[in-house]
């Protein structure tokens, strides 16, 4: 782990994102973190110190089973937050997170700004959001299946967005397969008609009506 206090690259990495829309308060602490692969981001054990969005790399949020092996959460190659459910039980995390490659995050140290975010209500409209969405992912993990088929045409309908596929990789960890299984229903779905296929490895429920 590698704190940044480039300004130049961190205005870069606010403007891409747009994050400064995501909050009310004006000059928030905002640094960068950088992670080589392999590192953990966040560990149970340990007090989340910032809010870190990341904007770059893959990172993957797990927990460990009784007899040792390791359950995969999800998995994220996109714009992420992390520490959100910490900060709004002030307590340690319920699970890990660990860079699959080389990860940037921009962060904010939680304590330091809690007193102006517990009254940012545009940033608390964002955190309830990534709550929703991190629940939706829960509920879909927790949920009994009877194929995977049924498993995937789930989260289609009700965890991606417009009812859109776009990331094969990550959505075999999402649903716990293999990228080989996965491609094989895909095929299948779209063969059938149940699927459409928009461009390589994205893929639409069809049917879904799709906002402009």
């Amino acid at each position: 782990m590698k704190k940044i206090y480039d300004s130049q690259k961190l205005n870069t990495c606010l403007e891409a994102y747009a994050l400064q829309q995501l909050f009310d308060t004006q000059d928030l602490p905002f640094f960068l973190i950088q992670y080589e692969k392999g590192e953990t981001i966040v560990h149970p054990l340990k007090l989340t110190e910032y809010l870190q969005f990341v904007v770059s790399g893959t990172i993957s949020v797990y927990s460990i089973r009784k007899d040792g092996s390791q359950y995969t959460l999800s998995a994220s190659d996109g714009f992420t937050l992390l520490g959100d459910i910490e900060f709004i039980k002030n307590d340690y995390p319920a699970f890990f997170a660990e860079a699959q490659s080389e990860v940037t995050a921009v962060c904010l140290p939680m304590e330091k700004a809690r007193k102006l975010l517990d009254k940012d209500i545009r940033f608390l409209h964002y955190l309830l959001h990534s709550l929703i969405k991190k629940i939706e992912m829960s509920s879909l993990n927790e949920a009994v299946f009877s194929s995977l088929e049924e498993k995937l045409l789930y989260y289609l309908q009700y965890t991606c967005p417009h009812n859109t596929l776009t990331n094969v990789e990550q959505t075999a960890a999402h649903i716990h397969c293999s990228r080989r299984q996965l491609q094989r229903l895909l095929k299948k779905l779209t063969d059938g008609g149940t699927l459409i296929k928009i461009k390589k490895g994205c893929y639409r429920l069809s049917g879904a009506k799709i906002s402009v």
